[in-house]
């Protein structure tokens, strides 16, 4: 026997309206195709179910047997439409992506781009060592950071998007300011302006210095926006990667030297959640922000 859920939908608007005509017109079918939806069903049940009456229809025995079960269908049908509907016009769950100090700029093109994607994101900026940290408890859904950054085996998981180079942030019109390259040691008598000492890029300036045996002066003003700012000031100089400080350069508000040591790479990490304990929406969120460091490298 086949009977299709279009045939119990209409035998059932048939039966709850007492017309033909009138059930085409709610269920937004001809009268001809629910005539002949009611006459497949008959056909396939053997016997009557409803007889025609000058002012419409009326059900069989054998039809009032059956009208329970296809008042059932008819209402677990809207019922999943329903559902269907509530999930397409449902606001999508505000996802927390935590974005280090370094790669700020990129704020505004990525919730933009998850809006399109339909990801709302809510941002928290903050060194790369606290950012991952919060992954890890559970308290962001991923984060973009600089690596390297330490965490427990397991933890979290760790995709490289992209990749950096720190360089040597001068104020404009620094006596070393018309060259493109230096070696460590012609900034030994400078004043060195640092982040807090979480902050990967701290970590990574710190090795460079300890390979070049140098302690230059220091001063730690706890994150790279003020670091960036007291250069702009004119104070001191600064190891940032050089995505960070481009914008200035470029508007000649600052000048950078590439560096003559090892350890300039500094790697841009998406930190997520471990794959096992990913939700779908962990996973969108990992796809789209994967899909925006290849679309930018």
């Amino acid at each position: 026997m086949k009977i299709s859920s279009d045939q119990l939908v209409a035998f059932s608007v048939v039966a709850e309206l007492g017309s033909v005509s009138r059930a085409a017109e709610r269920l937004n079918l001809s009268q001809p195709t629910v005539s002949s939806q009611l006459r497949a069903l008959q056909e396939q049940f053997g016997e009557p179910l409803y007889r025609r009456r000058a002012h419409g229809v009326e059900l069989t025995p054998a039809g009032e047997g059956l009208l329970p079960h296809a008042h059932a269908v008819a209402h677990a049908l809207r019922q999943v439409g329903d559902h269907i509907a509530g999930v397409q016009e449902r606001p999508e769950r505000i996802l927390r992506l935590g974005v280090s100090y370094s790669l700020g700029r990129r704020s505004y093109g990525l919730v933009t781009g998850g809006a399109a994607q339909r990801l709302q994101l809510q941002l928290l900026a903050g060194d790369s060592t606290t950012l991952a940290g919060l992954v890890m408890t559970g308290d962001l859904d991923a984060a973009l950071v600089l690596g390297p950054i330490g965490m427990p085996p397991g933890k979290v998981d760790l995709h490289q998007t992209g990749e950096d180079e720190l360089v040597a942030a001068l104020p404009a019109g620094h006596p070393l300011a018309d060259l493109r390259y230096a070696p460590l040691q012609a900034l030994r008598e400078e004043t060195f302006l640092w982040a807090g000492r979480t902050s990967s890029v701290r970590r990574q300036s710190d090795r460079l210095l300890q390979e070049a045996g140098l302690t230059p002066h220091s001063l730690e003003l706890g994150s790279l926006i003020a670091v960036r700012e007291a250069l702009l000031d004119g104070h001191g100089v600064a190891f940032l990667p050089r995505e960070f400080v481009q914008r200035e350069r470029d508007l000649g508000l600052l000048t950078t030297l590439g560096l003559e040591a090892p350890l300039v790479g500094i790697s841009q990490l998406l930190v997520t959640p471990p794959a096992a304990t990913q939700g779908a929406e962990h996973r969108a969120l990992s796809a789209f922000l994967r899909e925006a460091g290849r679309t930018r490298g």
